[in-house]
């Protein structure tokens, strides 16, 4: 929600910010009146609403009788609500760029009428991920977090005053990882945060608070990125075509000529090339080490006798430089008379 103080009619305003540990967030303003000590206090949920969206406003006082106060509710210099005990409103918000002003006049039962007065401005942000994790050529899908991974996440704020948006560079950001704050992260112009993945989350919960330097404004989001494991797929490395990128082998293929290469794609690990001196590739022929060839990332495989059979290829793939990022998978190679079934 974006939040700003004014003065009320008559008296000066101290506020209070309170978090109310209820479903769904309520924002609460503490509104002392010094001036015929009555303290008036009004929620509002949720506590960040986004533009057109409809707010709930309630008020509460511990000095009077809130349910036989005459109360009026102003919005934008117009009643949109008044009655006896009326202390539960809904107001719509604007646009990006809106302002809702409004006004709470109470008349407690026997007393003077007071006011009070805050501004509510619409606001969003977009939050971005993405892995810093590896993908093949041609992947279309997103990379995922894993395990020890580095993660960026981007935030897009749409904060606005007096109509023109606030460039995202001229704001503040808290980040937070899990609850923690994020201080040396945190700061003017820094909308943008890379973490590291702990050994024991499932999850990151990247959260980030932003605010106009002046505090007049102040929203806050955060993001769930769900942490995976790292993967291994093999394709068939073709002498003409190259690595057939477009064809995984899941189980099993068959060998189609007397010699067939087999390459691997190391999804998911925190490396930019599957090179990476980094990797280590443990391959295994039918249980036992094989022989890799010129590259760690491939396997050639030979039938020179032109006997039938099956042979199972296996590989694992751990990164020294991470405690438990590793990753294995096998399939197998039919061949010979098996390779026509």
């Amino acid at each position: 929600m974006g939040f700003r103080k004014e003065s009320g009619f008559l008296f000066k305003i101290l506020f209070l910010f309170t978090f109310l540990a209820l479903s769904g967030h309520a924002f609460a303003i503490s509104l002392p009146n010094t001036g015929i000590g009555q303290t008036l206090s009004v929620s509002v949920r949720p506590e960040y609403p986004a533009p057109m969206e409809n707010v709930a406003l309630s008020v509460s006082s511990p000095s009077f009788d809130i349910n036989t106060a005459e109360i009026s509710w102003v919005v934008n210099g117009s009643v949109s609500g008044k009655g006896i005990g009326l202390k539960n409103f809904t107001v719509q918000m604007g646009p990006i760029g809106s302002r809702s002003r409004i006004d709470v006049v109470i008349k407690p039962m026997g007393r003077d009428s007071f006011s009070q007065s805050f501004d509510l401005y619409p606001t969003s942000i977009d939050l971005f991920w993405q892995a810093n994790t590896y993908t093949p050529p041609f992947f279309r899908g997103k990379a995922n977090h894993t395990t020890e991974g580095t993660v960026t996440v981007v935030a897009m704020p749409n904060i606005a005053l007096n109509g023109k948006l606030v460039a995202k560079e001229k704001l503040v950001y808290q980040w937070s990882q899990n609850g923690r704050p994020l201080s040396n992260s945190s700061g003017y112009g820094k909308n943008s945060v890379t973490v590291i993945n702990s050994l024991t989350k499932s999850a990151e919960i990247i959260g980030v608070s932003v605010s106009t330097p002046d505090k007049v404004i102040f929203t806050q989001r955060e993001i769930k990125i769900p942490v995976k494991e790292p993967e291994i797929i093999f394709y068939e490395d073709h002498p003409l075509y190259g690595v057939l990128f477009n064809n995984g082998i899941v189980k099993e293929t068959n060998l189609s000529t007397k010699e067939m290469t087999f390459s691997v794609a190391p999804y998911f690990f925190a490396v930019s090339d599957p090179a990476n001196p980094r990797l280590i590739y443990t391959w295994l022929v039918n249980g036992a080490s094989g022989q890799v060839g010129d590259s760690r990332e491939k396997l050639t495989f030979r039938n020179e006798s032109e006997d039938s059979g099956q042979t199972r290829v296996g590989l694992k793939i751990s990164d020294s430089a991470r405690v438990i990022s590793f990753a294995e998978s096998d399939f197998l190679i039919n061949f010979g008379d098996n390779s026509n079934q």
